[in-house]
């Protein structure tokens, strides 16, 4: 039967997906890891169990944790053990926070086949990104002749950056499967926002205008490019 092919088809999609996730992991390529593993949890979250997906999300953050930390390590090894401390304790509730958006946006992943529940997961982790963003840019102001903190900032900055997109991109994919076009639409432009060549969120977002017109408009009275009825 037709459905049983059609099955067996994203079966093996699945399959191979998750084995790029655990090669890419293996060559300690975190970004290739994550990109995959979005797919699998937006395409084919069908095919997977919950905890299959949870799993791989763990070994994708666990591999991004150990890249962070051996840049931090490179950084503080030229500060000295005083001040070394110091610049932790001032950086521990915003990497706290860090942690917390990090746990709702595995959550995310985890809930795939839950699109409400899984977009409202990942909201909440935007939320605690955007927040210890704030935090840090607070305390560069607080302290603005501090280079070695500074230095940690930027990184910090380029860390949320990264996990803002990846948040985004999975509300987007979540929203587009809800057929709310014009929400997963706003988060396309978040991530085109954050990065403005980012392929993935090019590629949605021709994806949102086809399904989008297959559908016959937004829905809410405007068709797409053509303004209000």
């Amino acid at each position: 039967r037709a459905d049983e092919r059609q099955a067996q088809v994203r079966q093996w999609a699945a399959d191979w997906l998750t084995s790029i996730v655990r090669e890419a992991l293996a060559e300690r390529n975190v970004h290739e890891a994550d990109r995959r593993l979005g797919l699998l949890c937006t395409r084919l979250s069908d095919r997977c169990t919950e905890e299959r997906l949870e799993e791989l999300a763990q070994e994708v953050d666990a591999l991004r944790a150990e890249l962070e930390q051996e840049r931090a390590d490179a950084r503080q090894a030229r500060i000295a053990e005083r001040e070394r401390e110091q610049i932790q304790r001032r950086l521990q509730p915003i990497q706290e926070r860090i942690a917390f958006g990090d746990r709702r946006l595995r959550e995310a992943l985890k809930n795939s086949r839950s699109t409400v529940r899984s977009t409202n997961l990942a909201e909440q982790a935007m939320r605690s990104y955007r927040s210890a963003w704030q935090s840090a840019q607070e305390l560069e102001r607080k302290f603005p002749d501090n280079e070695e903190l500074a230095s940690e900032i930027a990184a910090i900055g380029m860390q949320l950056q990264e996990r803002a997109v990846r948040a985004s991109l999975h509300a987007a994919n979540a929203l587009t499967l809800q057929s709310d076009f014009r929400g997963a639409m706003r988060w396309v432009d978040e991530v085109a926002a954050l990065d403005p060549d980012n392929a993935d969120a090019k590629e949605l977002r021709r994806t949102i205008q086809i399904a989008s017109a297959a559908a016959g408009g937004w829905g809410w009275g405007w068709d797409f490019g053509q303004g209000p009825r």
